[in-house]
């Protein structure tokens, strides 16, 4: 099965409208004959769209497969992680092969993994194996692997700016949904405590400094969680960036910003790294998907101005004991990776996070190997599915361990 929802997150929300695609497939070696399909919804669920809940996928040949889409959508009488009562009832014209199948949605909860729905035609002599029919899941979404827990006092922070539309500015497509699965990988593969992790969808440069400080104040709610000497703080950070048109100083651009003015509604870059150097943490490991070009993979964030006459400072103060991993180069356009409903820059970090990163298979994934493998992966695809230079930047101890995995 796959969701694909209003706001693009792949999470069912009250009264958002989910669109729902299945997929039928014979695993027999046999054909299915007669097959169809019929949707059950239980209690606080509707139907939406054209309400049809019976679908007939007729004849599938042995290693075949059949679509079907419906559409529903929920009040708010069932709660955060609760399941979605939806059943899908599958027949076959011989009924011993009928089936009730239950896709296990959950209420406000990310897609974790694929579900084929499998109809069996009769077995006949031994053939060659039949290969599952994929591509409606991502697999980055799906398989988040468990990891050793953090230290009881580790801190995150993190932010994805999706919806620009106060400002004028394109979206960026996939932020939200990159935002909601790192907080996945953070609390199952790095092991952070949820009550640690600070959140924030479509930061306004008020969250900005809520989260971090200002100027004048460095002390915001990440300051007041970190504890002492013990705890190692990770922030990420997607959405757009852009840099101040006079002085040429690279700019978070919260949701509520107009590139055109942002030193007095965008949050200084050399801010956020000054105001961190001054959090008495252990380690900081900051993973910035952003680009701070002024354009973006749906056009450029200045009205009126010239790309020629956009530059950006290049050289910035990192704190003395942190990570610093962004997604490109200051100059360059940070792409988006539509077939996986990511960044191209954070869905290579989730892969990494996989394990495809642990290059010795000690099952520890340090920052020199994150480093290799976005560095491998991100300029060549960026190439070729955008025409874009793209090139990761890592600077830090290449030492440092960012996940073990159990």
């Amino acid at each position: 099965m796959r969701v694909n929802d209003q706001n693009g997150n792949s999470r069912v929300e009250p009264m958002e409208i989910v669109e729902m695609t299945v997929r039928v497939q014979n695993m027999g070696h046999g054909d299915a004959r007669g097959v169809a399909a019929d949707v059950q919804m239980g209690q606080n669920v509707f139907l939406a769209g054209d309400a049809q809940t019976h679908f007939n996928l007729g004849a599938i040949p042995t290693g075949k497969y059949r679509d079907f889409k419906f559409m529903f959508y929920t009040n708010n009488r069932i709660a955060g992680g609760e399941k979605i009562p939806i059943v899908v009832n599958l027949t076959e014209a011989r009924p011993k092969f009928n089936a009730q199948k239950d896709p296990a949605l959950a209420m406000n909860a990310p897609q974790r993994r694929a579900q084929e729905f499998v109809v069996k035609g009769e077995d006949a002599a031994p053939k060659q194996e039949i290969t599952k029919a994929g591509g409606l899941s991502v697999d980055v979404d799906m398989n988040i692997p468990d990891g050793q827990k953090a230290g009881k006092f580790d801190a995150a922070v993190v932010i994805g700016n999706r919806n620009y539309s106060a400002s004028g500015l394109p979206e960026v497509e996939f932020a939200v949904r990159d935002a909601q699965v790192m907080k996945e990988y953070l609390v199952r593969t790095m092991g952070y405590d949820p009550a640690n992790i600070l959140y924030a969808e479509d930061a306004t440069v008020g969250k900005f400094y809520e989260l971090f400080g200002n100027e004048r104040n460095h002390k915001g709610r990440l300051f007041r969680l970190v504890k002492e000497g013990k705890s190692k703080v990770f922030v990420y950070y997607t959405g757009h960036g852009a840099p101040d048109l006079e002085t040429q100083e690279a700019y978070f651009v919260p949701v509520d910003a107009n590139p055109q003015d942002l030193k007095t509604n965008g949050y200084r870059l050399q801010t956020f790294y000054d105001n961190l150097s001054k959090i008495p943490a252990k380690k900081i490991t900051v993973v910035l998907d952003t680009c701070f070009s002024g354009n973006s993979d749906r056009g450029m964030l200045f009205k009126n101005v010239s790309p020629g006459i956009l530059k950006v400072k290049s050289e910035y103060r990192g704190p003395k004991n942190a990570v610093l991993i962004t997604s490109a180069a200051v100059d360059q356009v940070s792409s988006w990776y539509p077939e996986k409903r990511h960044s191209l820059y954070t869905y290579y970090f989730f892969k990494g996070l996989q394990g495809e990163a642990d290059a010795n298979r000690d099952r520890k994934i340090t920052v020199g190997e994150m480093d290799a493998f976005l560095k491998e992966n991100v300029p060549y695809m960026s190439r070729r599915i955008s025409g874009n230079e793209q090139n990761p930047v890592m600077l830090g101890s290449a030492a440092e361990v960012m996940a073990w995995l159990k």
